[in-house]
C-alpha cells in the first residue's frame, strides 16, 4: 500500500472517530436528561431558596452563654450533608441560583398545591397541562391523548379525564432504576432522604380511602362528579376539604408520619378525580412499582 493512500484511510478512520465522538456528546441521554429534570424540580431546592427557610436554634451549655444561631430546617431539608450543582442551569430559583443545591423533603414540595402536573408537563415535553400544545405532543411522542374525555361542569369550567394507558405509558418510558446515579449518589439514597416518610403515609392514604373507607370514599365520589356537572356553586377544593373531614378522625391523623392534616385535602382532591375518570388503578399500578424497587418494607403495607 502506497503511503498517499494509507495517509488518506487513516485521515478518512480520524474524521469518522471525531464525528461519532461529537455526535455522542450532541445526542446526550434524553431519558436522563428528563429524569435529571425531575429530580431538580421535585427533590432539590437551591441554597438561596433553602436558606429563606432557615430555622433558629437555641443552645444553652452551662459552661457557655445562650447562643442562638439559624441552620436549615430539618423539616424540609432532612440531610443537608449533600450539595449538588447545577452546572446546566435547569433547577428553578425564586431567588438568585447560585448553582449550588440541597435535598428537599418531597412532601414540602404539596403543602401549597396539587399543581405540580404543569411542572411534569414542561419537563417531559415543554408544554403545559392541558394546553392543545401538550395534547398534540403527547400524542406525537406516546401514540395516545392524556385525556379519554372531557367534561364541561356546571361552571362551565373544562374537567380533563386521565387516560391510564398514557399515564403507564409516560411512567415506563421516563422511569428511573433506584441505582441510577444523580451526580454523586444514587436515585435509591435520594428517595430514602426526601420520600420514603412521604411515601409511607401515601400508602396509608391510599389503603384508608380505598380499603378502611372504601364504601364512604365510593359515596364521596359520586356526590362530587354529579355537583361539579350539576351545581353552579360547586367547589372542588371545599368538597375535598368536607371529604377530609368525613374520612379522617383524629386517631387516623395520628398515624400520619409528615403529611399536615390541614393540607391533606390535596391529595384526597387528586385522588378524587382520578377514582371518578378512572385512572386510579393505573396510578397505583405505577406507584406499586417504585415501592418494589426502592421500598420493599412500604410495598408490603400497600393493601391495593
Amino acid at each position: 500500500m502506497n503511503n498517499p493512500v494509507r495517509l488518506w484511510r487513516i485521515n478518512l478512520a480520524i474524521l469518522l472517530s471525531s464525528a461519532i465522538i461529537c455526535m455522542a456528546f450532541l445526542a446526550g441521554n434524553p431519558i436522563r436528561d428528563i429524569q435529571y429534570k425531575f429530580i431538580f424540580h421535585n427533590f432539590l431546592n437551591s441554597e438561596p431558596d433553602a436558606a429563606s427557610l432557615k430555622t433558629f436554634v437555641h443552645t444553652n451549655d452551662k459552661s457557655a452563654p445562650i447562643e442562638t444561631y439559624r441552620q436549615f430546617n430539618p423539616v424540609f431539608y432532612p440531610d443537608t450533608s449533600l450539595i449538588f450543582h447545577d452546572s446546566t442551569q435547569i433547577g428553578n430559583s425564586i431567588f438568585k441560583p447560585n448553582g449550588r443545591y440541597l435535598v428537599r423533603s418531597i412532601e414540602s414540595s404539596f403543602y401549597a398545591s396539587p399543581g405540580y402536573a404543569y411542572q411534569y408537563t414542561r419537563d417531559i415535553l415543554g408544554e403545559d397541562y392541558p394546553s392543545e400544545g401538550f395534547v398534540k405532543k403527547c400524542k406525537q411522542q406516546f401514540g395516545l391523548s392524556p385525556f379519554t374525555k372531557t367534561v364541561i361542569t356546571a361552571k362551565k369550567e373544562a374537567w380533563h379525564f386521565w387516560s391510564g394507558a398514557a399515564v403507564e405509558k409516560i411512567f415506563q418510558q421516563y422511569y428511573g432504576k433506584p441505582e441510577n446515579r444523580f451526580q454523586q449518589v444514587t436515585y435509591g439514597v435520594l428517595y430514602s432522604i426526601a420520600a420514603k416518610k412521604y411515601m409511607k403515609d401515601y400508602v396509608f392514604l391510599l389503603n384508608h380511602l380505598l380499603v378502611t373507607k372504601q364504601a364512604l370514599w365510593l359515596k364521596i365520589c359520586k356526590q362530587y362528579e354529579q355537583q361539579a356537572i350539576t351545581d353552579t356553586t360547586f367547589d372542588g377544593g371545599i368538597a375535598s376539604y368536607k371529604a377530609y373531614e368525613e374520612l379522617f378522625s383524629p386517631a387516623d391523623l395520628n398515624q400520619l408520619i409528615v403529611m399536615e392534616s390541614q393540607y391533606l385535602y390535596h391529595p384526597i382532591g387528586e385522588l378524587i378525580r382520578r377514582q371518578i375518570d378512572g385512572s386510579l388503578p393505573s396510578i397505583i399500578k405505577c406507584i406499586r412499582t417504585i415501592l418494589q424497587d426502592y421500598d420493599p418494607e412500604t410495598y408490603k403495607a400497600l393493601k391495593v
